[in-house]
């Protein structure tokens, strides 16, 4: 009887030690393994890994996929003539890491972190414009440069930017007072919109274009860069689950050959199977002489 006790509180102890050490990791998301508070490990691949048990190793998961974010406008400074503006961003964590130690993996300092970072960018940008019409008509451009430029110190800080939008404009009462005023002077006859103006609007137009294309190009490209290491990454688990069944050691090893003679070449190249490539080598398929 005591016996049986004592095998029934070790396998308790055994299960309950099993469920704290090991942990699953879902497609779109990585783990921080986090010991005494610092980063020990980062786990990336989907599946199942271990750890040592809570509390000397705890996990945190971290979402790689994209976040959306709003960023309010700033108030503009009285007697200013250029509005403010405001952004939609998608972003995502680039570099588990590098984000952990820049944010200690919350959300919300990462929420204050890039929204502080798209407001320094577009005042930075928008000191650089000087016609308060061309800001409301050419917000596709300013909304690149404004990616661009906050892109650069995020990415150090394990963040990127999928994409920045401009989603709302803010004037000051002067600023807006102006606007009205050249509207209602242009609706009177009393001057023309031709000329300066509407060559700011075609620029305008055509830098939007330039830029909501290049941001749908930048974000495919991202989209395919994703989709094709997740692929690699699942055939490299299917070919090495291959190389154990009979017959099909060195799979991935003659696979990985031809692809790389097929790169080298520009024609597609085929695979050598077990049997060829032990005659080329004067022996047996397996491995025999």
């Amino acid at each position: 009887m005591k016996k049986a006790i004592v095998l029934l509180l070790a396998a308790l102890v055994l299960g309950l030690l099993a469920r704290l050490s090991f942990f699953t990791v879902e497609e779109g998301r990585s783990a921080l393994v986090i010991g005494w508070q610092q980063l020990r490990a980062v786990r990336a691949s989907p599946g199942i890994h271990a750890k040592l048990p809570d509390p000397v190793e705890r996990v945190v998961m971290v979402d790689m996929r994209g976040q959306q974010l709003s960023v309010s406008s700033d108030e503009p400074a009285d007697g200013a003539e250029l509005p403010a503006l405001g952004y939609d961003v998608v972003w995502r964590v680039s570099d588990p890491a590098q984000w952990w130690k820049s944010f200690g993996g919350s959300d919300s300092e990462t929420a204050r972190g890039i929204s502080k970072k798209i407001s320094e960018s577009s005042r930075s940008v928008l000191s650089g414009l000087g016609d308060a019409d061309l800001v409301r008509r050419g917000d596709g451009l300013i909304a690149a440069r404004v990616l661009a430029e906050a892109q650069k110190s995020l990415l150090g800080q394990g963040v990127s930017l999928d994409s920045v939008r401009v989603s709302g404009i803010r004037m000051s009462q002067s600023g807006l007072e102006k606007a009205m005023a050249d509207t209602s002077r242009i609706w009177s006859g009393e001057i023309s919109a031709s000329g300066r103006l509407e060559r700011e609007s075609a620029q305008a137009l055509r830098a939007q274009a330039d830029a909501k294309a290049q941001q749908t190009l930048e974000s495919a490209l991202r989209q395919a860069g994703d989709l094709r290491a997740a692929a690699d990454a699942a055939a490299s688990r299917l070919y090495g689950r291959l190389d154990s069944r009979p017959g099909l050691s060195g799979f991935s090893a003659r696979l990985a050959a031809a692809r790389a003679e097929t790169r080298r070449s520009g024609r597609p190249e085929p695979m050598q199977t077990a049997g060829a490539q032990a005659q080329r080598q004067g022996g047996r398929p397996d491995g025999s002489q």
